[in-house]
């Protein structure tokens, strides 16, 4: 079976081999994190606004010349409801 891959090349697998995922990826990842929110009140309720970004700082693949590290954008947008007085 053939899998096309960018630039041309191509990975050949006959699917008799086994590979283990412990083979080609690393077992151990560090990564960072950089991000901010924003609390805003609307009436009784608290609009809550959030943006991160987190990355990878060690490599995830063990062969290869590239670097290949993890990376997300995550964005999360909710409501506060009080509980309770603030007496």
């Amino acid at each position: 079976v053939t899998f096309p891959q960018p630039a041309g090349t191509k990975i050949i697998n006959n699917f008799d081999e086994t590979y283990s995922l412990s083979s080609v990826v690393n077992s151990f990842d560090m990564g960072g994190v950089i991000g901010g929110g924003v609390e805003v009140k609307a009436g009784d309720v608290q609009l809550i606004f959030d943006a991160r970004y987190t990355f990878g700082l060690t490599k995830v693949n063990k062969e290869g010349d590239d670097a290949v590290r993890n990376s997300v954008v995550s964005m999360f947008i909710g409501a506060g409801i009080p509980f309770g007085s603030d007496e």
